[in-house]
């Protein structure tokens, strides 16, 4: 008699367990399936800079998800900021570019600028890059 119980209660514990389990492994391959962008640096200081000067600098935009990464635009805050991706379509594992150019103009002091970055990542669909830098008067 006791085995006969150990055997439906065994039984039913399976039956209960296995419904969960594929739960839980198909919320983990939903959770690691797509594009996932990173950026590289996620900010950046450049350092003091005399007021209009142009300094330039490359974004690395790595794709660290299982499928292909589209970056559909790059924007920046402001016109004194200008960003061009290097390719639209990252592979997995695989890298990209955006070069940004900061134009100090007259800004004087501590600025802060952001460029932001649109693509069919499900968790980040528009992630943002800032970079600061101190304007210094020019000669």
């Amino acid at each position: 008699m006791f085995c006969q119980n150990c055997k439906f209660w065994i039984a039913l514990g399976v039956l209960l367990a296995s419904p969960i389990c594929r739960l839980v492994a198909e919320d983990r391959a939903s959770n690691e399936v797509g594009p996932k962008i990173v950026l590289m640096p996620v900010k950046l200081d450049l350092g003091n800079l005399p007021q209009q000067t142009r300094k330039t600098f490359d974004l690395g935009v790595a794709n660290e998800g299982t499928k292909n990464l589209v970056i559909k635009e790059v924007s920046a805050a402001c016109g004194c900021t200008a960003a061009v991706v290097s390719q639209k379509i990252v592979k997995p594992g695989n890298s990209g570019k955006v070069r940004v150019t900061f134009n100090s103009g007259s800004f004087n002091g501590t600025v802060e600028k952001s460029v932001f970055i649109t693509s069919n990542d499900p968790q980040n669909p528009v992630k943002e890059f800032t970079f600061t830098a101190f304007v210094t008067p020019g000669k």
